[in-house]
């Protein structure tokens, strides 16, 4: 895992940022563009493929099926079966590459971005997006999955 610096991203620019501190970075930037409009497709993927970064396989009960937004991103989770943490990490961050197309140029260099993710520790932080909410679970681009 870490020895994956300088990755190239969709516009051919290299990110100086190695898995998992990527990964991390790519998610507080998606909150920190919470305006940005994405598909609630994109959203829901990119909801599963946080919590399978941060929490590994859906071992949640399935909710209620009349809560359609909870059980969409269930099932968005649940989809993913076994897929390794690593590989989810990856894909969060493609996706988020893809979705943001030539506005991915420099998106890890905010000075306020990298100095924030990370802790004293100089670990990145992994708090899940759902912790920090008041009674609302977010997804992992920064907005509400399906709403």
């Amino acid at each position: 895992m870490s020895g994956d610096r300088e990755t190239e991203t969709p516009s051919g620019t290299s990110c100086p940022l190695s898995y998992p501190d990527k990964f991390y970075a790519a998610r507080k930037y998606m909150a920190l563009e919470e305006g940005r409009s994405l598909s609630e497709e994109t959203k829901l993927l990119l909801y599963a493929l946080d919590r399978q970064a941060t929490d590994g396989p859906c071992d949640q009960p399935k909710p209620w099926g009349w809560n359609v937004v909870e059980n969409a991103k269930y099932q968005s989770w649940k989809q993913l079966g076994d897929m390794s943490r690593n590989e989810a990490m990856r894909l969060y961050v493609r996706t988020m590459e893809e979705e943001i197309g030539d506005d991915s140029t420099g998106w890890w260099s905010s000075a306020d971005l990298l100095s924030s993710d990370l802790n004293a520790g100089g670990e990145a932080q992994k708090t899940h997006p759902a912790e920090a909410g008041e009674g609302t679970v977010e997804d992992g681009a920064g907005g509400k999955a399906g709403a």
